[in-house]
């Protein structure tokens, strides 16, 4: 999907049918008839055999979970806030029952062995850099994930150059450096891991782990590589040169997967069961098991005291875990779906170590002292965002909200000091600084998207860099060594600004909304999530509001939609304000008549 936002919106689906891309042949005896309604219903996005592809893929396996009737519910239903639209009134009861019949024949069982991925390895040969990397801090390069082009973009962060780009595929989450900072690890969707020489900027080598996977993780000393998988279900280790060593195989979906540095091992959590597994390279890959109050479907790692920060959506609840003494130590109020895995942390002068953590469909930000296991604060948002970032250098929260903002937390009182607006009208997301917290950098998403740096001192842009559908960005030093650059007892040096560097080439609206499908951009950026082009989702479908509304309902609805909610019909208004340029609201009215 393009829309930036499309990982929670498909997270809610991904609860009943988990997002990935299979490839294995699927065993199934059913009618030609059966057949030919799932692929006219179902098979534009859940792929023809059942495989997934812009929604994920409907084979036991990924859903096992989830009994027959449940599927019926949704077939029927559909999901709220997702682009699994409702197909009662357009299949039968009968015809419903008979898709879901045929999406719960069994498969063959699926296997990737070791022999498998030795086939799929493929290596190249590195050349020489047209930079020289001696003269890089590599302490200080930022890494731009572009969706666009699924690459990698590396930025010198000494003038924000782009140094180089390199192909990883559909990547989840961010890629990881090694400890010794000269290599990338990034894992792709299809299992695909491409390694990636920092010294000599090339790509050395890529193999393929799985059919689906969900993360990768390197060891304290980047002798070992864990990639957990969802297809097969399990966690292969690799060495450096990934070759593969051992295989752990699950009974549950992998949550999170990552590694812990001061205690040497790797660390693994489920979606389903309510375990949390420490794993030691050093000792035959034993697994330490414990039993958790509730599954842990991801989490963050405080880099300062032993303590993981945890949730399970829905539970309305958040954990604090002491890895040390195996066991929880906290467990807090959290509706809305806190994003922990994108939370932060930072130690004050005075040693107090806090956690930020935004609410994806909640707007506010929870505020933990991790020190004295409470909350405290609640800080109302703007809008429900996704991540939350700081500095040791800075005395403010950088907090995106899923729209155009961007706003600044103070650390110390928890007040909203300041709000961004980066590109009126575009969503602002995923903030992130280089090594020594001069400069900010915030994602624009969208074709034709852009990275916008901003001088922390005077809060003013310096530079705007264009790129394909840009996301997350992750700084080395930052990513790899988060408690060098959020301890407010030890903060690193701030470095001259050498603004003189910066090429600054602000991009103006009218260039970034030059896009020929602008309106097509502009609904995956705000429209999807609850509207699907023709049929209804959590909210009418485009062609309905196109049937029964005129172009100034249609706009009037979008700019003020409490105020318009009972000219058409609505007792209670769950369409939220959205702000757009003219440029942009008159791009969004042709795109939805389009569909009249």
């Amino acid at each position: 999907m393009k829309n930036p936002g499309s990982s929670s919106i498909l997270a809610l689906f991904a609860a009943l049918l988990i997002t990935f891309q299979p490839t294995s042949a699927y065993s199934a005896e059913t009618t030609g008839a059966t057949k030919a309604l799932y692929v006219k219903h179902c098979g534009d996005c859940h792929n023809e055999k059942r495989l997934g592809t812009t929604a994920p893929p409907l084979i036991p396996g990924y859903y096992s979970r989830s009994n027959r009737k449940r599927i019926f519910e949704v077939i029927r239903d559909g999901l709220p806030a997702s682009q699994m639209p409702a197909f009662k009134g357009i299949l039968s009861d009968e015809e419903m029952r008979a898709i879901t019949k045929y999406i719960k024949t069994p498969v063959k069982k699926v296997t990737w062995t070791f022999n498998d991925i030795r086939k799929s390895r493929k290596e190249f040969v590195s050349t020489p850099p047209s930079v020289n990397m001696k003269e890089r801090d590599l302490e200080d390069l930022t890494l731009v994930m572009e969706r666009g082009t699924k690459s990698v973009v590396v930025l010198d962060n000494g003038n924000f150059n782009i140094l180089t780009k390199f192909k990883v595929g559909a990547v989840h989450g961010g890629p990881k450096y090694s400890y010794a900072l000269d290599k990338i690890y990034a894992v792709a969707r299809d299992g695909l891991v491409t390694v990636f020489d920092i010294k000599t900027l090339s790509t050395i080598l890529q193999t393929r782990v799985s059919i689906s996977a969900r993360g990768i993780a390197v060891s304290h000393d980047d002798k070992t590589i864990g990639v957990a998988n969802y297809l097969p279900s399990n966690v292969v280790f690799f060495d450096a040169q990934m070759e593969p060593l051992y295989e752990i195989p699950l009974d549950d979906k992998a949550g999170g997967f990552y590694s812990i540095k001061k205690e040497k091992l790797f660390v693994l959590s489920f979606r389903d069961k309510p375990e949390i597994w420490f794993i030691d390279p050093a000792n035959g890959f034993k697994i330490d098991k414990h039993i958790l109050p509730e599954p842990f479907e991801d989490f963050s790692i405080s880099p300062f005291e032993p303590r993981i920060v945890g949730a399970k959506r829905g539970s309305g609840k958040m954990y604090v875990y002491d890895y040390k003494q195996r066991k929880i130590v906290g467990t807090f109020p959290a509706e809305g779906l806190p994003h922990v895995a994108s939370a932060t942390f930072w130690k004050t002068k005075n040693g107090t170590l806090y956690s930020g953590i935004n609410h994806i469909m909640k707007p506010e930000m929870t505020i933990l002292n991790m020190s004295e296991l409470k909350i405290a604060a609640t800080v109302p948002l703007p809008g429900a965002g996704f991540f939350v970032r700081t500095h040791a250098n800075l005395p403010d929260l950088w907090v995106d909200t899923e729209t155009e903002k961007i706003v600044l937390v103070d650390k110390k009182t928890f007040k909203i000091v300041k709000t961004l607006i980066p590109r009126p009208g575009r969503k602002a997301m995923h903030v992130e600084f280089d090594k020594a917290g001069n400069y900010a950098l915030i994602t624009i998403p969208g074709d034709n998207g852009a990275v916008i740096i901003y001088d922390t001192d005077t809060i003013k842009p310096v530079k705007t860099m264009p790129f394909s559908y840009p996301v997350g960005k992750y700084n080395a030093t930052n990513k790899t060594y988060p408690a060098r650059t959020l301890d407010e007892t030890n903060p690193p040096e701030r470095t001259e600004k050498n603004l003189k560097a910066f090429s600054s080439t602000p991009i103006d609206d009218s260039i970034m909304d030059t896009s020929s499908n602008l309106g097509e951009e502009v609904y995956y950026d705000y429209c999807m999530g609850c509207h699907h082009q023709t049929l209804e989702a959590f909210g009418p479908s485009l062609r309905d509001i196109a049937r029964k509304r005129t172009r100034s309902q249609i706009q009037a609805h979008i700019l003020a939609p409490k105020s318009s909610a009972p000219a058409l019909g609505y007792k209670n208004n769950s369409m939220p304000k959205i702000v757009l340029s003219d440029k942009k609201l008159e791009a969004i009215t042709d795109y939805i008549i389009s569909y009249k």
